[in-house]
């Protein structure tokens, strides 16, 4: 019953939601063409899959965001086993990671726009350094957390380095892991949608850019139901499998 009760409650709240939407749009409060009713936006998504446009532009956003988020993660966890194993390279790194963790990733576009130019470097390094430069952050606070004497006794025992962060480090920071990657997993998808705004030529953002210039109200609320979905989407699967990793290591 308990498990029921939360799909039917949250699928309850959309559907009063889209009937509040649609009731508030048809009672002539703004004009249909600024704010269009969901049946409309729902159509207009529709025509845009017929027509094959979004379907391509779609797939050209996962495969950035795929591969940037990847590149991210692969970059952040490098990164991070190397601090802890090395503590001088962590001494360095750290404060320059502290200070580019509060940059968003998304006011570095117009800086990467001339570095790299418009072309698809630029999604994918956005996307990247959203998704290193916090989980490094966890990974290097998450370490100075850990109680030092359990790492005196594993090195007591004759635990070499790759051993203490393979059996004690990872194990122990592994909710910090997950749980920045779930957060990212969200973040990539938005970045990814900003910098093609921005600067390319296709992709989500770019379809947005192109419906704003035709004043498409409804395909406009149409991505932007896309990329929360798809957000959406991408942080519930990181939760699940945060859930079933941390619950085989018995932390939850």
């Amino acid at each position: 019953m308990g498990a029921s009760s939360k799909i039917v409650k949250p699928i309850l709240f959309l559907c009063l939601l889209i009937l509040s939407w649609e009731i508030l749009a048809r009672s002539g409060i703004a004009p249909s063409y600024l704010f269009p009713s969901f049946s409309t936006v729902f159509v207009e998504l529709i025509e845009a899959i017929y027509r094959d446009q979004l379907a391509t532009n779609y797939a050209i956003t996962m495969i950035r965001v795929l591969a940037g988020f990847g590149a991210g993660t692969a970059l952040g966890l490098f990164m991070g086993s190397i601090s802890i194993l090395v503590s001088k390279f962590r001494e360095f790194l750290y404060p320059i990671i502290s200070f580019l963790s509060v940059i968003p990733a998304v006011a570095l576009v117009p800086l990467l726009m001339i570095w790299v130019g418009m072309n698809e470097a630029l999604p994918l390094l956005t996307v990247m350094f959203c998704s290193s430069i916090p989980l490094f952050y966890n990974i290097v606070s998450g370490a100075r957390q850990i109680d030092k004497e359990i790492l005196e006794v594993a090195r007591t025992l004759g635990a070499d380095r790759k051993r203490v962060l393979r059996d004690i480090l990872l194990p122990q920071l592994a909710p910090s892991i997950l749980s920045a990657l779930k957060l990212e997993a969200g973040m990539a998808w938005r970045t990814c949608f900003v910098a093609e705004m921005l600067a390319m030529g296709s992709g989500l953002g770019y379809m947005i850019i192109d419906a704003e210039s035709t004043l498409n109200v409804a395909l406009i609320m149409a991505l932007i139901l896309i990329l929360s979905l798809s957000c959406y989407a991408f942080q519930t699967l990181f939760e699940v499998i945060e859930l079933r990793i941390l619950r085989r290591w018995g932390a939850r």
